[in-house]
């Protein structure tokens, strides 16, 4: 099955600062993890969602729709599930509630599929420029899943794993909740990425951030800020032949936060930045 790259038009009234980003051959890449380097179809999320609810009723003593809804409310005001509980349901400490929710039932190894394409491609990509992965989930989850899609421990070292512990300037394991909630979507989960990304001497004079995710709402920030955004949607389809031919569409639905828009994590490869990072390897 062909999946496709849309291209968003940079519009003129974004100014030339933003149409010039880009152009720029030197980007770093960073990839938001769950439900956009593997398929949501994979059921990781399914389960995730059933123990977030699942510690709601055992642990805090809600009914299911009062953990569905306290743990809803915390995702879509700020990102995260965990905030609901802590700022509706007193929840006061995080000890064994990310392990619970990344790994009770998880088998991540069983759920995602390996995907040589995609390792390839993000090796092919660190030659030239870092690689980053921007999480709200742990890194312990993140290396899970990582690993799952048939990376190595090599691939990612340590610092270029930005979980919510990293965005909360927090250290893993720490007990009490955040005191505020700077993940994604926050602006301040993207200034602190930012500052892990140009915090490394050895990499090359970077011009730029590329930033894919599948949650559109988390485009808003980094396109702000000046970032390539990618937004990677399962749900697109093409049904024009010629623009099939292209693999992209000159005049797509409006998505103003989105510089382009994908059906699948592969296609971030046909990207312009993207594919003159691979091109400039050796």
């Amino acid at each position: 099955k062909l999946q496709f790259l849309y291209f968003i038009e940079k519009r003129e009234e974004e100014g030339e600062s933003k149409k010039k980003m880009t152009t720029k051959n030197n980007m770093k890449l960073v990839l938001d993890l769950d439900n956009c380097m593997y398929r949501r179809s994979s059921g990781i999320a399914h389960q995730m969602g059933e123990n977030i609810e699942a510690w709601g009723v055992n642990e805090l003593g809600l009914s299911p729709s009062d953990a569905s809804e306290t743990s809803s409310w915390g995702y879509h005001t700020h990102g995260l599930a965990l905030a609901g509980y802590v700022l509706k349901a007193g929840m006061d400490t995080m000890l064994g509630y990310l392990d619970y929710i990344h790994f009770n039932k998880m088998e991540h190894s069983k759920k995602i599929e390996k995907d040589d394409v995609l390792v390839d491609g993000v090796r092919r990509v660190t030659r030239t420029t870092s690689v980053y992965i921007l999480t709200n989930g742990t890194k312990k989850h993140a290396k899970a899943c990582l690993g799952a899609l048939g990376f190595s421990e090599a691939d990612f070292v340590d610092k270029e794993l930005i979980s919510c512990h990293e965005q909360w300037g927090l250290p893993a394991g720490h007990a009490a909740p955040p005191p505020e909630w700077i993940n994604k979507p926050s602006q301040a989960a993207y200034r602190t990425t930012e500052n892990i990304l140009f915090s490394r001497p050895r990499d090359p004079v970077c011009e730029g951030v590329l930033f894919c995710d599948d949650s559109y709402p988390n485009l808003k920030e980094p396109h702000n800020m000046g970032w390539v955004t990618v937004w990677v949607c399962e749900s697109l389809e093409i049904e024009d032949d010629s623009d099939a031919a292209k693999g992209y569409l000159s005049s797509p639905p409006d998505r103003s936060y989105a510089t382009y828009v994908v059906g699948n994590i592969r296609s971030i490869f046909k990207i312009p930045e993207v594919a003159r990072m691979m091109e400039k390897e050796g």
